[in-house]
């Protein structure tokens, strides 16, 4: 019983580590760590940053910063308990150009790449008028980053305890 205990458990570790090296847990986005409080969050982000309200009733901060080298709308979810759960980056690229498109998503890719190290998962579709690219970050904690091009809209998410369906 206590050799079937130890296996399930080193399996379970295996599972949970399937994350490239060294990629432990969420990094902080705008200064602002995972599991901050509301009040800690808002006191670093500043008066930019206004309050809101989830479709759930979470405290959201919401406002436009710099991160890895663009500009982007910044949701900064906090759980119930006031602790940061989830931040959203989110840009409308206004381009008729999808190939500029892509270069900011090659460059936001690029951004993360150099923070965290490679995706774990990475997918990148382009016809002559639609875009359409995503790019996973697991880590160890079980936390997950997932980037999102969709034609001219890019979006990251980076979210402590992801829902996973599959």
């Amino acid at each position: 019983m206590l050799r079937a205990l130890a296996l399930a458990t080193a399996l379970l570790l295996a599972s949970s580590a399937q994350a490239q090296p060294g990629r432990a847990h969420l990094p902080a986005v705008g200064g602002v760590a995972f599991g901050a409080t509301y009040a800690s969050a808002q006191e670093t982000l500043g008066s930019g940053f206004k309050v809101g309200a989830g479709a759930d009733g979470a405290r959201t901060l919401v406002g436009r910063g710099a991160f890895i080298g663009s500009n982007f709308n910044l949701v900064y979810v906090f759980s119930k308990a006031g602790k940061l759960s989830e931040i959203r980056a989110e840009a409308v690229m206004r381009s008729e150009e999808l190939g500029a498109c892509h270069e900011r998503w090659e460059q936001a890719l690029g951004g993360l790449i150099a923070q965290v190290g490679r995706p774990d998962r990475h997918e990148e579709s382009q016809g002559t008028r639609t875009q359409f690219a995503t790019a996973s970050f697991d880590f160890a904690d079980g936390g997950q980053i997932d980037a999102l091009l969709a034609g001219c809209y890019l979006r990251l998410t980076f979210d402590r305890a992801p829902v996973r369906l599959s």
